[in-house]
């Protein structure tokens, strides 16, 4: 397996944010520990990370959240991380600021959300092959209701076709007035694509210099909202009197011979390309001082194929280089849905590579004699954590069971996530749901599109909900 020096890229992981868009599910709880797939979300950055040879990150968390991460790499054998506090309002950029000097060359940059498959080692030469001062691992779009708050926090991206150099990084939320593109930008990429059609995935290649110019700049908070919109709108500028770089007031960076690409395809070009190129006074070289690259991964399909080395189940699923951030109720419960789906019975051998086995210790299969009490079924494709305890005629179909749940007799669960130590008395409809660990759901209730926080106690017998989000605090 190829990976990377060490010594080229240092991984940063980024793994202090409370999760305020996962409530009511990260309520007392560390967002970097929530389960996925019966899993923390930490475990899948660390094990890919790992994979192309970075078993090491430099962990950057708050204080408050950094005893139960320490604990929980210790117990779960997950190595010795370097790991890195800052205050809890912290930021991306202000939390990559506090680590770098710790970093020698590149710095890979990756949220804690971000559960992906793509190939880390093509990342990484496609940022060297480009020499970019920015590397953006994107991704297609899903599109969104017209209702939905996501929509509003997605990306427009000014792209150029040819290359993938951004021109152009905000989110739309802050475009909410007319686009000012600038005359020098429309100069030297008059044809340039802005589209809504691609999401940041939140993995970033910076270069030393532009490491260097975060740590320097202690307006730049954050790295969407601040510094790939900056570093975007700073290229194709030029170099001042004073010898700095556009309105930066930093030098700019040098500029070495481009490096070839690693395992990477060289691109295909035609004679009409080349002949687009020129009528579009494209610049003969794309290595500029300053330069931002995104890296589109090809996210056809739905499953998680390379670090968990899981295959398909059902045949309407596809492959694809996966990426999913768990950064929202409906993406949590999307990619959940996702891992349940690539995980089949009895397919993973102890020493296959990263997740594969936990999640085949996970499994329980639906057909296996004397496993459930009679009548009691779990229908492909769920994951089933340790100590389920179902009840005589308890259904459960597509659906994430945590460990030590109890569904009580005639209960029929269904597209959900049920969290551990869940207990759902008999006769209980649930469908489409997340119930948070601890919580009590009273017999007879009826449960569809909610989501329920951890530890809710105080159901009332025969509950009906719909489409609502539910603490401790709503009883």
């Amino acid at each position: 397996m190829d990976k990377p020096g060490s010594k080229e890229f240092t991984a940063v992981l980024l793994a202090g944010g409370e999760g305020t868009r996962l409530s009511p599910l990260t309520q007392g709880k560390c967002k970097a520990l929530l389960p996925v797939g019966n899993h923390p979300i930490l475990k899948f950055s660390l094990r890919w990370l790992a994979k192309y040879g970075y078993p090491k990150p430099l962990i950057v968390t708050t204080d408050c959240m950094k005893g139960e991460i320490e604990q929980y790499l210790s117990s779960a054998g997950l190595g010795n991380p370097s790991i890195h506090t800052v205050p809890e309002d912290t930021d991306t950029a202000q939390a990559l600021r506090a680590v770098a000097d710790k970093i020698e060359r590149n710095a890979i940059v990756v949220s804690c959300d971000t559960i992906t498959d793509v190939n880390l080692t093509n990342l990484t030469s496609y940022h060297r092959s480009k020499n970019a001062t920015a590397t953006i691992l994107m991704k297609h779009a899903k599109p969104h209701d017209k209702k939905s708050k996501e929509r509003y926090l997605t990306e427009y991206v000014g792209l150029d076709e040819q290359t993938n150099r951004v021109t152009l990084f905000a989110s739309s939320a802050e475009l909410r007035d007319p686009v000012d593109l600038g005359r020098a930008l429309l100069t030297r990429r008059p044809n340039m694509l802005l589209t809504r059609s691609l999401l940041d995935a939140h993995v970033h290649i910076f270069s030393k210099w532009a490491v260097n110019l975060i740590a320097s700049k202690e307006r730049y908070t954050s790295l969407k909202h601040e510094v790939l919109p900056s570093l975007c709108a700073h290229q194709f500028r030029r170099k001042t009197a004073d010898g700095n770089w556009g309105g930066l007031d930093v030098p700019p960076p040098q500029v070495d011979p481009p490096l070839p690409a690693i395992d990477f395809p060289a691109p295909q070009f035609s004679v009409s390309d080349i002949a687009s190129q020129t009528h579009n006074n494209h610049p003969t070289s794309v290595y500029d001082p300053v330069s931002v690259y995104a890296y589109i991964a090809d996210n056809d399909g739905v499953l998680c194929k390379d670090p968990l080395d899981l295959k398909a189940l059902t045949e309407q699923v596809t492959e694809g280089e996966y990426i999913s951030r768990v950064n929202y109720l409906s993406t949590y419960l999307s990619t959940n849905k996702d891992l349940a789906k690539s995980t089949a019975a009895g397919k993973y051998a102890p020493e296959q590579e990263l997740l594969a086995a936990d999640f085949a210790a996970n499994w329980q299969k639906p057909s296996k004699e004397g496993a459930f009490p009679a009548k009691a079924t779990v229908s492909t494709p769920s994951l089933v954590g340790e100590n389920y305890q179902p009840e005589e005629g308890a259904i459960v179909k597509a659906t994430t069971i945590g460990n030590n749940v109890k569904v009580g007799a005639g209960s029929r669960v269904s597209h959900s996530v049920i969290m551990d130590g869940v207990i759902i008395a008999s006769g209980c409809i649930i469908d489409s749901c997340i119930i948070g660990s601890g919580t009590r759901i009273p017999e007879g209730s009826k449960l569809k599109d909610c989501i329920l926080g951890n530890n809710i106690t105080n159901l009332p017998e025969e509950s009906e909900h719909k489409n609502e989000i539910l603490s401790n605090d709503d009883f």
